[in-house]
């Protein structure tokens, strides 16, 4: 019962989209535990989009949840994708972005040097393409040497160009 971590996160990212895939309504309960414990996970996380396991574990994390808001918001349901987390975590990417082509070295992962920004495209590309944030794409156009080459990634390039007023 640890909301807090992947372990938590990806399962329940598989039980919300295979109740949706097998039937919202026919599977209703099992589709609120899920729901329950997608938020419950995004209530685990800073109000300010802050992920205290840093860059590396949040693009697993972080991964799963922007995937199962998506499919939930499809449906109809915005309880996760309008989440204070998921809204501002954008932001707190882009943050990681330092002058002299660096990263914050986040205590996690070793890319200090940007040479790493691509591990971060995919999730910027979902971040842009499945919760629509705008800081996402302006980060990842404008430092993250643009979108990634996966499904997120195709989509996000579908989107409007961003403005420097999106930037974060």
């Amino acid at each position: 019962n640890n909301a807090y971590c992947n372990q938590w996160v990806v399962p329940t990212e598989g039980l919300v989209r295979a109740c949706l895939a097998l039937g919202r309504e026919r599977h209703a309960e099992e589709y609120e535990l899920g729901v329950r414990n997608l938020l419950a996970a995004l209530d685990a996380h800073g109000a300010q989009g802050e992920f205290d396991e840093g860059l590396t574990y949040a693009m697993v994390t972080v991964t799963s949840m922007i995937h199962a808001a998506r499919a939930m918001a499809v449906t109809g349901d915005m309880r996760a994708l309008k989440h204070p987390f998921l809204q501002r975590f954008p932001t707190w990417v882009a943050h990681h972005f330092q002058p002299g082509e660096m990263l914050v070295n986040a205590f996690d992962s070793g890319w200090a040097v940007r040479s790493g920004q691509w591990r971060l495209r995919p999730l910027l590309s979902a971040l842009a393409a499945c919760i629509g944030s705008r800081a996402a794409l302006w980060t990842l156009t404008s430092l993250a040497g643009g979108p990634s080459t996966d499904p997120a990634g195709l989509a996000a390039r579908l989107l409007p160009p961003a403005s420097d007023a999106d930037a974060p």
